[in-house]
């Protein structure tokens, strides 16, 4: 379960604002900004994996041709 409770302290922050509709608005640019924070967390950690694999496929298939060319030569020769 998510611990929620920074967002008390977040709350009393804006809570010194001038009035209920500037620490709304405040309060909903902060809960805004964390979203935007996470999506591009996960955004760039779906990326990362996209690459690792990528690259691991490429170094399978270079492995798999050097030994089919080896083998190649060997038995040729």
């Amino acid at each position: 379960m998510a611990d929620w409770s920074f967002l008390a302290g977040w709350y009393e922050f804006t809570s010194m604002t001038d009035s209920g509709r500037s620490r709304t608005r405040t309060f909903v640019l902060i809960v805004v900004v964390m979203v935007v924070i996470v999506a591009v967390a996960l955004i760039v950690e779906v990326v990362v994996v996209v690459i690792i694999i990528i690259v691991l496929v490429v170094v399978v298939v270079v492995v798999v041709v050097v030994v089919v060319v080896v083998i190649v030569v060997v038995v040729v020769v």
